[in-house]
């Protein structure tokens, strides 16, 4: 099974993680690491090697980044490791669709990227044109 570490600046990863597992329970193999702003980047990847090692059971490892170019992204980018992947922009329908599909025959990349862009829409609410906001 393919491992899988969430990095972030600040709580996010922890916060997509909590959440997660929310839906999934325990979640084995599944992991993350948080960069807070007094944080040295070699330090941060360090703590991502050491999240590496304890996840990692022979199928490589899926790290979910939180922004492409950012610091967590770029110390992953450091690993040059043909077994690790990384996402970036990562939500929890990319999280969940990794999740249920983490055995290496099951990963098509190019659909778990899409199912997880077509969560992201927009809903513009309008008001009603009669409606008056100052009654009460």
């Amino acid at each position: 099974m393919i491992g899988i570490l969430l990095v972030s600046h600040g709580p996010l990863a922890e916060g997509l993680f909590q959440t997660a597992s929310f839906f999934l329970g325990e979640m084995p193999q599944i992991t993350y690491r948080t960069l807070s702003a007094d944080t040295d980047p070699s330090i941060f990847l360090q703590d991502i090697k050491s999240a590496i090692q304890e996840i990692d059971q022979g199928d490589g490892v899926y790290i979910l980044c939180d922004l492409l170019g950012g610091t967590p992204f770029n110390q992953s980018m450091l690993l040059n490791r043909p077994d690790i992947s990384i996402f970036t922009g990562m939500n929890l329908p990319l999280l969940l669709e990794l999740a249920f599909s983490r055995e290496p025959q099951n990963i098509d990349c190019s659909q778990i990227l899409d199912s997880s862009k077509s969560g992201i829409r927009h809903f513009p609410l309008t008001a009603p044109e009669d409606m008056d906001y100052d009654e009460e």
